[in-house]
Order: structure tokens, then sequence, then C-alpha cells
């Protein structure tokens, strides 16, 4: 009979990066990724906290893009 243990599941932090989010279209503007919202949803029931790494863009921006694209975030910090 298999062992029925209780999985204990332990929140973190994550830090996800601009580049997993948004794409640039040929105009230069970003555009998110297919399923970037859907994963950074997952991601958020399951952290305590979900940071985004601006690499390219102010961190103004990214805050406006990830409230434009309803993507979820807890803060955004640029590199």
């Amino acid at each position: 009979m298999a062992d029925k243990k209780e999985k204990k599941i332990v929140k973190k932090a994550y830090a996800v990066m601009q580049d997993a989010l948004f794409d640039k279209d040929g105009t230069g503007a970003y555009k998110p990724r297919e399923m970037a919202k859907e994963g950074m949803t997952t991601l958020k029931k399951h952290s305590t906290k979900l940071i985004v790494v601006c690499t390219s863009s102010s961190t103004e921006d990214m805050e406006e893009l990830l409230k434009k694209n309803e993507i979820p975030y807890d803060k955004v910090i640029k590199l």
C-alpha cells in the first residue's frame, strides 16, 4: 500500500525576467508572450512575492505594461 504522506507546500519568492514575459514587435513595442498571464497567475498562487526584473525598460513602463495586460506581480525592479 502506498504511503500517504502529506506534501508540505513552501511558499517562496520568485523573480521573473522581463524577457520571459514580453517580446518586442516590429515597431519596437512590447507585447506579452503567449501564456505570460497564465504562468504568472500560477506563480502568484504559489509564492509569497512575485518580482519582475527589468532589463531594458524603466520600472514605471514595465508596471504599466503589466497592469495593462492584467499580469500579476508584487514588485518591479531594474537591473
